[in-house]
């Protein structure tokens, strides 16, 4: 018996009944898109082969998952960190098609993994309240482009901190003292 998953298939789990001349065997396609010949050949027991019975196969590219993670509230004023890992069931590379912190956010400290999917960048949120949607979506080196993992982020307002800057110490009676302070 002759038993292929042709060039872009690993063949597993392969049975034979010599008795009856039936048999299975299961296929898997690594990476797409691609095409492959599944062929089966068996010989009776006088030495004599049979056809050659194929099936071409096409194997469709799969698009890649990306999952987002990080915090979905802030301060105004903060920086959160986020990352991401990608999930592709083929042999692929990657590219990043976007990555945002939103309308109400600024991206800093972006690094990413073209070998692996993955990777992270921070966002800093400079005023609240307000929210915003942090986001990520990548491609494979078949130019699939995955879903876009999104974070909806909710930015507080912080109340004001007042401060005097020289206060005094002291005054005499009927002074006129000037007070100085700032607000942060």
């Amino acid at each position: 018996v002759s038993q292929t998953c042709g060039t872009n298939g690993t063949l597993s789990n392969a049975t034979f009944n010599s008795a009856t001349g039936a048999g299975s065997f299961d296929c898997t396609f690594p990476d797409g898109p691609a095409n492959s010949t599944v062929s089966v050949q068996v010989a009776d027991s006088d030495g004599a082969n049979s056809n050659v019975s194929t099936i071409t196969v096409t194997v469709d590219n799969v698009a890649p998952t990306v999952t987002l993670s990080g915090p979905s509230d802030a301060d105004e004023g903060q920086t959160k960190s986020y990352s991401f890992t990608t999930n592709d069931p083929g042999q692929d590379t990657f590219s990043l098609v976007s990555q945002s912190c939103g309308a109400n956010g600024t991206l800093l400290n972006a690094a990413f993994n073209a070998t692996t999917g993955a990777g992270s960048f921070d966002c800093t949120f400079p005023d609240g309240p307000a929210s915003t949607t942090v986001s990520v979506q990548v491609a494979d080196s078949d130019s699939a482009n995955s879903n876009v993992s999104s974070i909806e982020v909710t930015v507080s307002n912080v109340a004001p901190t007042v401060a005097f800057s020289d206060p005094a110490a002291s005054a005499n009676e009927g002074e006129t003292v000037v007070f100085n302070f700032s607000i942060t």
